[in-house]
């Protein structure tokens, strides 16, 4: 079992201020066509799992949902100072529940990758507004779902 690096669980567990900017995790799947595709997740929508190999994942996005119920595979990328992460997962169990697909990830590979120079990450400006929008209590409660599912 490989244990997803603390390094990780501290980028995950990361927040910025309130109407600041927040790190997004890009969540790549494989297409039908077998070309790469992006889901772009927040923090409200990934967190470690029970076991240290785990992680919990929510999502909503059809194209997301279809490839990784079909192909079982995603590989999610965080950035913190002079070092991307790049981690490698296979789906160990997916529920749907509150019109979501919650996830519970298990990590078959990760690289860290740097050149010594640093790092910007993808972010957004987080706002009660987005919240609402994107539905991030559901995310939240398909998580908690999840972790007592298990």
């Amino acid at each position: 079992m490989m244990a997803i690096p603390g390094a990780v669980l501290e980028i995950l567990g990361k927040s910025g201020p309130e109407g600041g900017f927040d790190q997004t995790y890009p969540l790549l799947t494989v297409d039908q066509a077998g070309f790469p595709h992006v889901a772009l997740l927040s923090r409200y929508q990934v967190r470690p799992g029970a076991r240290p190999d785990e992680l919990l994942v929510a999502v909503w996005g059809a194209g997301t949902r279809a490839n990784l119920l079909a192909r079982r595979r995603a590989t999610l990328i965080t950035v913190d100072g002079t070092a991307a992460h790049y981690l490698k997962f296979s789906v160990l169990r997916a529920t749907e529940h509150l019109a979501r697909l919650g996830l519970v990830l298990g990590l078959t590979d990760h690289v860290r990758d740097t050149a010594g120079v640093e790092l910007s990450p993808l972010s957004f400006r987080s706002s009660a507004g987005l919240a609402a929008r994107e539905g991030w209590d559901r995310d939240a409660a398909v998580l908690a779902f999840l972790e007592q599912d298990g």
